[in-house]
């Protein structure tokens, strides 16, 4: 039987734990979004995320008269690119719209 002393023992544990995961995630994160400052630091980094978003149609409308397996398809495809601009916007927000700048099309 677990006496009062052990039960304290076992939360701390647990607590010292969590903390180690929570540390390991935020030097994971810090190390994702240094990796993303990298890419778009570079012409060709800025170049490619900004075809990626225009491949997953970031800026269009999923709307589809054709079926709703092909606004599905397009909804997917978009959720892709709201996660990289999140990704981008996160690491550096002044970049995205740089981005939005550099590649705006003419009325």
């Amino acid at each position: 039987m677990h006496n009062l002393e052990d039960n304290f023992y076992e939360d701390e544990a647990e607590i010292q734990r969590d903390e180690v995961e929570r540390l390991a995630e935020e030097k994971r994160r810090a190390q994702e979004l240094t990796d993303i400052k990298t890419v778009l630091g570079t012409k060709s980094g800025m170049r490619l995320m900004w075809r990626l978003l225009e491949h997953c149609d970031t800026f269009g409308s999923v709307f589809s008269p054709d079926s709703h397996a092909s606004a599905s398809y397009r909804a997917g495809k978009q959720d892709i690119g709201h996660f990289l601009m999140s990704e981008i916007s996160e690491a550096d927000e002044n970049v995205l719209i740089k981005l939005m700048k550099i590649n705006k099309k003419p009325n």
